[in-house]
């Protein structure tokens, strides 16, 4: 995505002839050295929004740390019997740190409250509608207030009640959920580009919709071979740290430090 942006780059309307609010963005077309340090460095650990080639990915800095604190957590407590309190607990003290982390340790409580078999599928049958409801409540009246709460409630009924499961499975929703990570990626090129340099209104919104969904698409294969790569990355690293442990349980028992014989557990 940040290779498009840097191939777009001759065609980004100029700050000049954007509207005030859109002129701190994606002020210059970026070098290929820029895009590459982008993408690997700056989106991560320095982010700016002066210098970010999407103004979107704001929320990737959060996402990386978020991660690791779900996999340290992971580390931790995984194995205990009341998990979800770990995670809770956890949650409860990176909300000091900043309020958005908690929504990573929340999923984590509620993939173990899934894992253990809780459903409550009657009370989210009638949840989902009254935090839809209450949402939009909030939105105009106290934006931001509970918006994590809120996000969780959505969540947990979208993936425990067999309704939702359901109407979430069906083709249409399937193929937005496949080109979700790719839109986000590279709508606001699109609308660097494209939309503020076409005049305002209905048609250009119809045609900047449009695009944005095909672009996604031909992206998928893209987001595709990302997801392969991780996941090949991360048997690596697991089949690493499995040796290493057979490997301290071999030195162990065969230590001359070690007894004749062990204990009968």
């Amino acid at each position: 995505a940040a290779l498009l942006v840097w191939a777009a780059g001759p065609f980004l309307v100029h700050v000049s002839e954007r509207p005030l609010e859109w002129r701190p963005f994606v002020s210059h077309a970026p070098s290929i050295v820029e895009a590459v340090g982008f993408s690997f460095y700056d989106v991560f650990f320095r982010y700016s929004a002066q210098t970010s080639l999407m103004p979107q990915l704001w929320t990737m800095a959060f996402e990386f740390y978020g991660s690791v604190a779900v996999f340290l957590s992971l580390m931790v407590f995984g194995r205990w019997r009341f998990r979800e309190a770990g995670y809770i607990g956890v949650a409860a003290c990176l909300y000091f740190v900043h309020p958005i982390y908690c929504a990573f340790m929340v999923g984590a409580a509620l993939a173990a409250m899934f894992a253990h078999g809780v459903r409550l599928q009657v009370l989210s049958l009638w949840l989902l509608p009254a935090v839809l409801v209450g949402c939009a409540w909030l939105a105009r009246n106290e934006a931001g207030l509970a918006s994590i709460p809120a996000a969780a409630l959505i969540t947990w009924c979208a993936v425990a009640n067999p309704y939702y499961v359901s109407f979430l499975s069906n083709k249409l929703s399937r193929w937005l959920g496949s080109i979700a990570f790719p839109l986000y990626l590279t709508h606001s090129t699109v609308f660097f580009v494209f939309s503020l340099a076409m005049p305002s209104g209905l048609t250009t919104n119809v045609f900047t919709v449009g695009i944005a969904l095909v672009l996604a698409q031909i992206f998928v294969p893209s987001d595709q071979l990302g997801v392969w790569v991780s996941r090949k990355a991360g048997k690596l690293a697991g089949a690493i740290f499995y040796l290493i442990g057979r490997a301290d349980v071999r030195l162990s028992t065969t230590s001359t430090a070690a007894p004749k014989a062990l204990p009968t557990r």
